[in-house]
């Protein structure tokens, strides 16, 4: 796992192996040393490439707390491995829940725009029927209209048959 720490002088690269322990680019062992009495922070601690002191170094300087910062301890990893596998697999079950929501909201919309449909349908018939049953209110009018006047033809008729027999016997 490589790093890079930005501390106010430059940015650092470094590892930290499986076992914990710092490297340097050179995949070396990075020594750990203290301040100096004299130095910014005296007495703390600082990882520095093995080779500082020579001519040939990879320029290594970190502090200490900086690197402890970086580094998950295995069982913290397995922690963070752990719940970040629960949270996956809550992730993974919440997609599944939102696409059978998904698939009952759309199966839900076929339901309303049927209902709606029969509804609309059912508008149609009540107004059809309302309109059918004024039409058979004017047709009974007529009907009865004309009863009326078969009525007064059969009464004309039967008493013109009335006055034609009164005629024809005498």
């Amino acid at each position: 796992m490589g790093s890079r720490v930005r501390s106010s002088e430059a940015v650092t690269t470094f590892k930290v192996g499986t076992n914990g322990k710092v490297y340097c680019y050179y995949n070396l062992l990075a020594a750990l040393r203290q301040a100096g009495t004299c130095a910014a922070r005296p007495g703390e601690e600082f990882y520095e490439c093995p080779y500082a002191l020579g001519r040939s170094h990879c320029s290594l300087f970190v502090w200490k707390h900086e690197v402890e910062n970086v580094i998950i301890e295995p069982s913290e990893r397995r922690v963070l491995q752990n719940q970040y596998d629960r949270l996956e697999m809550e992730k993974d079950l919440l997609e599944r829940e939102v696409a059978g929501l998904k698939a009952k909201v759309d199966s839900y919309e076929e339901v309303v725009a049927e209902k709606r449909a029969l509804q609309t349908e059912h508008e149609k018939v009540g107004m059809e029927k309302r309109l059918l049953e004024r039409e058979v209110i004017g047709l009974r009018s007529k009907l009865d209209t004309y009863e009326a006047a078969l009525v007064k033809v059969f009464g004309v008729v039967v008493l013109f048959l009335g006055f034609l027999c009164f005629f024809i016997r005498y």
